[in-house]
């Protein structure tokens, strides 16, 4: 039943135009009235916020360079034990350092000129225009203190001619006794990349100040005014801030404009559109009150309404007959289907949900990788470096696997998880593998069911590379084009005959032992896509074998 019946629609709109158009006209005044204030307020909202998000890409920039270049266990394996032998002459220690310092300068391509300190003061230094011996001593002395830290912590501070320093003591790796310090002048181009690509969306003035107040890094921009203001933010790294410097006008005047002719453009376009509806609502009051009648009849339980005649518009005139012939039909149709559609989708939801959930186990069983931990443990006390980085790409690998419990993830994971699968494999076996990714920016945002490729990446290791003479060539293509996804994974391994992928490929097809990720893969494509999704194997025997997946966006 509808009950009550509802005000006239032509006066509502009329009601809603006037409010709108009043509140819209007292919402346009305010806002120029405060404007400036707004807009000030905002753009120091927005800069703090800015700044924060800065600071937190400068630390992982350095970060990143710190790993590269200068990472603690990097530092001690290179200099530690060379500092810490006593039985060593000066002069293999000049040519052992100096060779490390070279090997040091070429990763990452990160530092202008490096230098070690021994705890006697002896100074070893290589590389492009690098000051001299007492130069460096002076900055060790002046930050004594803070590198004896037990911690080990990297302090940034300015060099002898406005270098971007860094420092960190260096132990040795059997007793952890301190044994020199380490400097070097860090390269600023990764800096530069990542504040001139900042630049181009704002012109704000960044700085990098050590803890001294001495600038170590700075960009240029606009010209300072009498309300620019200053924000800075702490680094987490090397004791440093980040300071910026924004100018109000340049940033706000723009918008300020924009927002203006944008709200005179949509006072007088929805003006023009509220007259345009209300002329045309005026024009179908009368005749959408008949199909109105004609609902209230159904909505009250009568399905036989008579068809009215409708004046000025064969649509309505349609709609109307519709009406009447839908309810004399609604009633037998809701009686029939109602119960047998409602049971048919929920017994196919939870076929569907048990099955998936049943594929996803066979990929995920559980292991103990906290085992892996304790053995990592055991290897690192007896110093088997080696053995200690592949256990932990090995717990990394199962911590992300079996710690991701969603059906879905993006393909930029997926590939994650492969190049540890993989780089556990190149470990094993150095020289026996040739590893290919190539992803496009689009496919890595794309969802993807997780572990779709993960099962044919170990299909190649163990069973096409499984007699194998030779290196093992292995090359995985994600690529998006014209909303189709397609994800290619092509090796050099013995191959399979045509009866074979032909077999696979049956619907009938039951997973066996030696093929269980190919069928499994299939099985969830199909669940999760349908007909949108196909899985197409090339091989022939001792040519290697080629699988590829594609999937279509559901609206292309």
């Amino acid at each position: 039943m509808m009950g009550k019946r509802n005000p006239s629609l032509f006066r509502e709109i009329s009601g809603l135009y006037a409010v709108f158009f009043t509140l819209f006209a007292i919402f346009f005044t305010v806002f120029t009235l405060f404007n400036r204030r707004v807009f000030l307020e905002e753009t120091k909202r927005a800069a703090e916020n800015t700044v924060d998000a800065v600071a937190r890409n400068v630390d992982a920039i350095l970060e990143n360079i710190e790993r590269q270049s200068f990472s603690a266990p990097l530092l001690m394996g290179q200099f530690g034990e060379i500092l810490g032998r006593e039985d060593l002459s000066d002069q293999i220690k000049l040519i052992s350092i100096t060779k490390a310092l070279e090997q040091e300068a070429s990763l990452g391509n990160n530092l202008l000129w490096s230098a070690v300190i021994d705890d006697g003061g002896k100074v070893f230094r290589y590389g492009r225009e690098v000051p001299d011996d007492g130069a460096i001593s002076r900055v060790i002395a002046a930050h004594e203190e803070e590198l004896h830290n037990p911690s080990g912590a990297v302090l940034c501070t300015h060099g002898p001619s406005g270098e971007f320093l860094c420092m960190r003591s260096i132990f040795d790796g059997s007793s952890f006794r301190f044994v020199g310090t380490f400097v070097a002048a860090m390269d600023t181009r990764k800096l530069d990349g990542f504040f001139e690509e900042l630049s181009r969306k704002t012109d704000n003035v960044s700085t990098i100040k050590d803890a001294e107040g001495v600038t170590l890094y700075g960009r240029t921009g606009q010209m300072e005014s009498k309300d620019s203001f200053s924000v800075e933010a702490p680094l987490s790294y090397g004791h440093l801030t980040l300071l910026q410097t924004v100018n109000p006008k340049t940033q706000n005047f723009a918008l300020r404009w924009s927002f203006n002719v944008l709200l005179l453009f949509t006072c007088f376009f929805v003006s023009l559109m509220l007259l345009i509806l209300l002329f045309v609502f005026r024009r179908l009051h009368k005749e959408i009150s008949v199909i109105l009648s004609q609902a209230e009849q159904i909505s009250g339980g009568d399905f036989s309404p008579k068809a009215s005649p409708v004046r000025f518009h064969k649509e309505l005139s349609i709609l109307s007959e519709g009406l009447a012939e839908s309810g004399k039909r609604i009633q037998k149709l809701m009686e029939e289907n109602a119960s047998k559609e409602m049971a048919r989708q929920q017994t196919e939801y939870q076929y569907l949900m048990a099955r998936y959930g049943m594929l996803q186990a066979q990929i995920n069983p559980h292991f103990l990788y906290n085992v892996l931990e304790s053995i990592n443990a055991q290897a690192q006390l007896a110093g088997d470096y080696a053995t200690s980085d592949m256990i932990c790409k090995l717990a990394e690998f199962y911590r992300m696997m079996f710690g991701y419990s969603g059906k879905e993830w993006l393909l930029s994971q997926e590939v994650s998880l492969i190049e540890d699968y993989l780089g556990l494999y190149q470990s094993i076996y150095p020289d026996r593998f040739t590893i290919t990714i190539r992803v496009d920016d689009d496919a890595a945002g794309q969802t993807v069911p997780s572990l779709i490729l993960q099962p044919l990446v170990e299909n190649s290791i163990v069973h096409g590379f499984a007699r194998k003479i030779g290196v093992c060539r292995l090359e995985l293509a994600c690529l998006k084009r014209q909303g189709v996804l397609s994800l290619t994974l092509a090796d050099n391994g013995t191959g399979m005959s045509q009866e074979r992928i032909e077999e696979v490929l049956q619907p009938s097809f039951q997973a066996q032992k030696n093929r269980m990720g190919i069928a499994n893969v299939k099985e969830r494509l199909h669940l999760a896509y349908g007909n949108r999704a196909t899985l197409e194997i090339q091989s022939s025997p001792r040519t290697g074998t080629k699988v590829i997946i594609t999937i279509e966006d559901q609206n292309g």
